[in-house]
């Protein structure tokens, strides 16, 4: 009787691993890895691909903008600035129905008056809204008129715009008003070229294109 052990390294038989393979060769087990990991490879390559489709499609990038080829346009405001000017006001006109109403800020001091013109119209391209000042000097049952052309309101349309009006070198209880004017540019280019030197004062067109109503200044005292 033989007591000797199976030889663990023997032949495995016809068509078997010769060795297990230990020595070099691929055994059962090591071709099932490989099958299991080609498997998995080839699911994780098509669902990568799968997923970047859907992504460039569908989807935003890591910052949060905009799809690719998209693109964000501001709303088309209907008022020209952030101060009230809407851009469907009506032009303004030198008539007694105006659209431009002056008035005084506070009471007069003895060194000056602001005063207020509320517009609400728009002025049209080369037409100039202007301040005017009126003087009465002389009898007053035949007054002197003069006037004097202040600042121009601009050409931003519908608001409130200041004039002050300086009074520390008038006399206590003088007076003058306060009015806007609306020329075109031809007429205000030759008032302009009619201001005296000497006093400021100019020649204003007849009749008088007032576009708006007239503030009696008068300094205290």
């Amino acid at each position: 009787m033989s007591t000797d052990a199976p030889d663990p390294g023997g032949d495995a038989g016809a068509g078997g691993d010769p060795d297990g393979g230990v020595n070099g060769t691929i055994g059962p087990w090591g071709r099932r890895i490989i099958g299991i990991c080609t498997v998995i490879t080839a699911i994780v390559g098509v669902s990568g691909l799968i997923l970047g489709f859907w992504q460039d499609l569908f989807g935003h990038d890591e910052k949060g903008s905009a799809p690719r080829g998209t693109v964000s346009l501001p709303a088309s405001p209907s008022m020209t600035t952030d101060t009230g000017r809407a851009g469907s006001a009506p032009p303004c006109t030198a008539s007694s129905g105006h659209d431009i109403t002056v008035r005084l800020k506070e009471e007069p001091t003895s060194s000056a008056a602001h005063l207020i013109a509320t517009v609400k119209c728009a002025v049209g391209p080369g037409n100039h809204l202007s301040w005017v000042v009126r003087k009465d000097t002389g009898d007053p049952a035949h007054p002197r008129i003069h006037y004097t052309l202040r600042y121009d309101l601009g050409q931003e349309g519908p608001g409130e715009y200041p004039y002050d009006s300086i009074l520390d070198t008038t006399a206590p209880g003088s007076k003058r008003t306060v009015s806007v004017v609306l020329m075109d540019d031809a007429t205000y280019r030759a008032v302009v070229t009619s201001r005296d030197p000497d006093t400021a004062y100019v020649q204003l067109p007849s009749p008088i294109p007032y576009a708006s109503n007239s503030v009696l200044v008068t300094t205290p005292g």
